[in-house]
C-alpha cells in the first residue's frame, strides 16, 4: 500500500471540507451577533501585518497581560470589564472582531451595551478586537484563574 503524506500543505479535499465547516461556523457567528453586525470588515489583505505579529506576541508565556479579572467574575461583570477595557484603549463605536475563519477573518460590529456577551458566545477564544481605524488591537483570553487582556498599537 502506498501512502502519500502532504506535510504543511492542505489537499483540495481538505480545503473543501474546511471551507464547508467554516461556512457553517460563520452562519452561526452571524446569527449570534446579528443585532450588532455591520456590513464592512477588512479582508486579511487589508488587515495590517502588525496585527498578526502583535497577537502572536500576546500568546508568548513571558508576555504580561495589561489587566486581569478573576475567572469567577459573573457574566455581567465580565462583559462590563471587557467593554471598559475596549473603551480604555480607544475602541468605541464600530470595530472589527476576529472570527478565526479563513473565509472571513474579521466581522464588523457596532458596539452596544452587552455586545461583548454576544461576542464571547459567538466566537472562540481568544477574543480579538481591532479598532475601526486598524490602529489598535485588543485581545482577551481566559488564563488559569483569570481573564486577561492584551493590547498593542500600530
Amino acid at each position: 500500500m502506498l501512502v502519500i503524506a502532504v506535510v504543511g500543505k492542505e489537499s483540495e479535499l481538505q480545503a473543501k471540507l474546511r471551507i464547508f465547516r467554516e461556512r457553517k461556523e460563520l452562519v452561526a457567528i452571524e446569527n449570534a451577533l446579528g443585532p450588532v453586525l455591520t456590513d464592512r470588515a477588512p479582508t486579511m489583505a487589508e488587515a495590517p501585518s502588525w496585527v498578526a505579529e502583535a497577537t502572536a506576541r500576546f500568546w508568548e508565556i513571558e508576555t504580561e497581560p495589561d489587566a486581569v479579572i478573576s475567572d469567577d467574575a459573573e457574566p455581567d461583570a465580565l462583559a462590563a470589564w471587557t467593554e471598559e477595557q475596549l473603551a480604555r484603549h480607544g475602541i468605541e463605536g464600530n470595530c472589527y472582531a476576529a472570527t478565526h475563519l479563513s473565509i472571513r477573518p474579521w466581522i464588523s460590529c457596532a458596539q452596544a451595551p452587552g455586545w461583548t456577551r454576544l461576542l464571547r458566545t459567538a466566537v472562540k477564544e481568544p477574543i480579538v478586537v481591532l479598532s475601526a481605524d486598524v490602529g489598535t488591537v485588543v485581545a482577551f483570553l481566559e488564563l488559569e484563574y483569570v481573564h486577561a487582556v492584551f493590547t498593542a498599537t500600530a
